[in-house]
């Protein structure tokens, strides 16, 4: 089958750098606030309704994923808003908001876990920061509360540095992210280090929009459509759209 590559926008502004431009998608955590929200428009209500989402005790909260049931997933920070953890004080965690009970969600001996996406099968995915300084996607069962790690074969990263803030995962289990395939530049304005990837029923496939420096995946549906950014060789990012 071939890839079908489809640009959704055009010519950002030629100074923009590579870490900017995907800030200015929404990837980036300085956009955040620093509180959640949820919002709820039923057939029969007359307004919208919004309800402001906190951890309990946190100074950041952060939600970015949603199920059909309303169990929501996102990330909190202790002390401040450093996205990162470690380097000042602060930690951050994952959570999972389910019938109003908030459930920390924390990567065994991790230094930071993020919660990106929930399905409708109760499987979270995410990433965390390992001891090393390293990234990895993880993927969480909700009922056996079993942790699985996932890292590209042969990638120095997975759904690393803070571009990576969103990743994917549809109702089949199927998620979408990226990879750094260099060991010694895996910074936003590389070429040819990122690429995305989709992990489908066990098999891992790369995505490379062509002629593109970098390409990262940030979500996926149940037909196996994923869309992401990527940048150009002058660094203008672009959207895109993949079907198979």
């Amino acid at each position: 089958m071939n890839n079908e590559f489809d640009e959704l926008t055009k010519n950002l502004a030629q100074s923009v750098t590579r870490r900017a431009a995907l800030k200015k998608f929404g990837v980036g955590l300085a956009s955040l606030t620093l509180a959640c929200f949820a919002f709820a428009n039923p057939a029969h209500a007359s307004t919208p309704n919004f309800t402001t989402i906190d951890y309990p005790g946190a100074v950041f909260t952060d939600c970015v994923g949603i199920n059909r049931f309303g169990d929501i997933v996102g990330s909190y920070y202790e002390n401040n808003s450093d996205s990162t953890g470690g380097s000042n004080g602060s930690q951050g965690h994952g959570f999972l908001l389910s019938g109003g009970v908030y459930r920390a969600i924390d990567f065994p001996g991790a230094d930071y876990t993020d919660a990106w996406r929930i399905n409708d099968n109760g499987q979270i995915v995410g990433r965390y920061k390992s001891g090393n300084g390293a990234f990895h996607v993880f993927l969480l069962t909700i009922a056996s509360g079993a942790f699985t790690s996932i890292d590209y074969p042969g990638a120095t990263q997975t759904a690393m540095g803070d571009f990576t803030q969103m990743g994917g995962l549809n109702n089949n289990g199927d998620i979408a992210s990226d990879f750094c395939s260099s060991s010694s530049n895996c910074e936003v304005a590389s070429f040819g280090s990122l690429h995305g990837f989709v992990l489908r029923a066990g098999t891992f496939t790369s995505l490379d929009v062509p002629g593109a420096a970098g390409t990262v995946a940030f979500g996926i549906n149940e037909r196996g459509v994923v869309v992401g950014g990527y940048t150009d060789g002058h660094l203008r990012v672009h959207g895109f759209l993949r079907t198979p």
